[in-house]
């Protein structure tokens, strides 16, 4: 059984392009340690954004949101794609003369994004995603239940 895995993954190394397996992939170049992902191919983003509203009823909301975006392209057809979102959101009761009072509700969230996009032509596309939750408040946020 053995000697059937050592053939077949021999068999698999030696079907690679040459493109796969320059040393290139296996270091990097500038200090020359074992790597296993191109840092040339690797594209990071980040964005900051604040948000607050409120209504009628005397009630607030806020949020501010850091993201990281990375992207790596494997090859041209094969990409990931990876965002960390850190939230923190509340709410708040404010009077008619704008004295504002913490619910007590302030929470702190990081929500990953991960996908894999697969475009083996031109005109097709496969991608698999994974979200966990929104990026804005839960859905039992007051703003939207009756009273």
């Amino acid at each position: 059984m053995n000697k059937l895995a050592i053939s077949a993954l021999l068999m698999f190394c030696f079907s690679l392009s040459s493109e796969t397996i320059k040393p290139e992939r296996l270091f990097h170049q500038v200090y020359k340690v074992p790597t296993l992902l191109n840092p040339n191919k690797i594209k990071m983003s980040q964005s900051v954004s604040f948000t607050s509203s409120f209504d009628s009823r005397n009630n607030s909301f806020y949020q501010s949101r850091y993201t990281n975006s990375i992207e790596y392209k494997f090859n041209p057809k094969l990409k990931m794609n990876l965002n960390l979102h850190f939230v923190n959101d509340g709410t708040a009761t404010w009077s008619r003369n704008f004295h504002v009072e913490g619910n007590g509700d302030n929470e702190n969230r990081v929500l990953p994004e991960f996908s894999i996009e697969y475009k083996p032509s031109e005109n097709s596309k496969i991608i698999f995603e994974f979200q966990q939750g929104g990026i804005y408040r839960r859905s039992d946020n007051f703003f939207w239940r009756s009273e």
